[in-house]
């Protein structure tokens, strides 16, 4: 499935995805994610222009109760991150955006799910 510019779209792992177009994307976690998480109170990300392997971490969100990350679903580079994510990581919800990359690699290969069909995964969980 592909992603369509600006259309949010959800990894199994609940992380989403925005295409931004020009090979730009953010990427945030889900609502889940946050409530899996607790109360998140720091974030750790990566520099913008640092070069990151398909699967190594974007960024780390330590909460209250556990961490986690986000990883690359592609080679990409790090274009931005979020500064209101670093500096309050509390307000992080499924609707912030904590990295933007960039990338040539194309994400037609990989299992994203749009907001619907994402919902009905979490009713299997």
């Amino acid at each position: 499935m592909t992603t369509e510019t600006n259309t949010k779209q959800f990894f199994k792992t609940h992380e989403w995805i925005v295409d931004l177009g020009d090979g730009k994307y953010r990427m945030g976690v889900s609502q889940y994610a946050c409530d899996q998480l607790g109360d998140i109170v720091f974030v750790e990300e990566q520099d913008a222009g640092s070069t990151i392997d398909e699967g190594s971490s974007l960024a780390i969100l330590e909460s209250v109760k556990a961490v986690g990350d986000i990883y690359a679903p592609v080679d990409a580079e790090i274009v931005a991150t979020n500064p209101a994510a670093v500096a309050e990581p509390e307000s992080i919800s499924g609707e912030t955006w904590i990295v933007e990359i960039k990338t040539s690699n194309s994400l037609t290969n990989l299992d994203l799910l749009p907001e619907a069909a994402y919902q009905d995964y979490l009713q299997t969980l």
